[in-house]
């Protein structure tokens, strides 16, 4: 299977929310874990890429806590999901931006579909740790720009799908071993 689907099929697995008795009948981990494998497999191509797929490897293993709802602490479990939201985001943005840096040099109308994304799920994380950092201080405005990143980065995680699974076939976006070999 080509690298860029198993992306576009990690992001989808992490959008879908479909729960039953509490638990996520399309574990966001297996979504991660997909991610993280099919960047993998370009990791050769790009830092950015081998830093995407470790982040999205970690934060695979950090979903796992899905499978135990209930299970952890108030704030252990306000501080895992914080973390989380961060990890699953810098995965996202710096595999946008790797494969933005694989397009440009052949495809530059993906390498910008790329780069919107990453600018988008950049912006969302902001709102996101920006929401956090005033929580202390003002809960109504912290709840405000949450639920602003948790849709913009949904928008975004859409779009990047999208693109993943447009690209997904295209000559740069092949791990090394197959460009090289005959159709």
């Amino acid at each position: 299977m080509a690298p860029l689907l198993l992306c576009a099929f990690g992001i989808v697995f992490v959008l879908l929310r479909i729960h039953s008795n509490e638990v996520d009948v399309v574990p966001d981990s297996i979504g991660l874990a997909l991610y993280a494998a099919g960047l993998w497999r370009l990791h050769s191509s790009s830092r950015l890429l081998s830093t995407a797929a470790v982040i999205g490897g970690a934060a695979a293993v950090l979903a796992l806590a899905d499978f135990a709802p209930g299970l952890l602490s108030g704030d252990t479990e306000e501080a895992l999901a914080f973390l989380r939201g961060v990890v699953v985001a810098l995965a996202a943005v710096f595999g946008a931006a790797g494969l933005r840096g694989l397009a440009q040099i052949s495809d530059r109308p993906v390498a910008r579909a790329y780069a919107a994304a990453a600018l988008g799920l950049a912006a969302g994380l902001c709102l996101f740790v920006g929401g956090w950092a005033v929580n202390p201080n003002d809960h109504a405005l912290a709840v405000a720009l949450v639920g602003w990143s948790q849709v913009l980065t949904a928008v975004a995680l859409a779009a990047y799908a999208v693109v993943l699974l447009m690209s997904a076939n295209h000559v740069w976006a092949q791990p090394p071993s197959r460009k090289d070999s005959p159709p």
